[in-house]
C-alpha cells in the first residue's frame, strides 16, 4: 500500500462537481418548466422570467463545462508519482510526465490545474480544488500547494 497524501478538497470537489449542477437541473429547471407549461408566454427578452431562465441556462452550461476536468488528487512523494481519480476510477501518474502546474488565483475555490506532457486516461490537463490554509486566500500570492507541487517536479 503506498502512503498518499491527499492533495485536493474532497469536499469542495464533490459539492461543484456533483451536487451544485444537480441541484440546479433538479430543482430550478422543472420550477420553470412548470410555469411555462402552465401560463405560456411570448419570448420577449424584456420579460423578466425569460431573462432569468436565459442566465440560470447559461450558469447550468459553464458550471458543466467548468467542473468536467476536476478530479481528486493525491501524491505519493517519496514514489514520485500524482494519483488522480474521478471518483470512479484512479490512476497514477509519475511526475515525469508532468508539464506545468497553474493556479487560477481570483476563481474562489482556487482551481490548481495540472497539465501533461502525455495524455492520460482523464485527457492532457486536469484541474482540481486544493485544501486551502488561511495563507492562501490572498489573491497576489501563488498558493502553497503550487510551490510545493512545482519543487517536486524540478527535484
Amino acid at each position: 500500500m503506498v502512503a498518499k497524501e491527499n492533495l485536493s478538497s474532497n469536499s469542495f470537489t464533490i459539492l461543484r462537481k456533483f451536487i451544485f449542477p444537480l441541484f440546479i437541473f433538479v430543482f430550478f429547471l422543472p420550477i420553470f418548466f412548470l410555469r411555462y407549461m402552465r401560463y405560456p408566454i411570448e419570448v420577449n427578452i424584456q420579460d423578466s422570467s425569460v431573462v432569468f431562465i436565459l442566465i440560470l441556462s447559461f450558469l447550468l452550461v459553464y458550471e458543466i463545462f467548468s467542473v468536467r476536468k476536476l478530479k481528486k488528487v493525491g501524491i505519493a512523494w517519496e514514489q514520485g508519482s500524482l494519483y488522480i481519480s474521478n471518483f470512479f476510477s484512479e490512476i497514477e501518474v509519475p511526475k515525469s510526465n508532468i508539464a506545468w502546474i497553474k493556479c487560477h488565483r481570483f476563481n474562489k475555490p482556487t482551481y490548481i490545474t495540472i497539465s501533461f506532457t502525455n495524455r492520460t486516461k482523464f485527457g492532457k490537463t486536469i484541474s482540481f480544488i486544493p485544501n486551502s490554509a488561511i495563507t492562501d486566500l490572498n489573491p497576489f500570492k501563488e498558493h502553497s500547494v503550487v510551490k510545493e507541487l512545482n519543487e517536486w517536479i524540478k527535484n
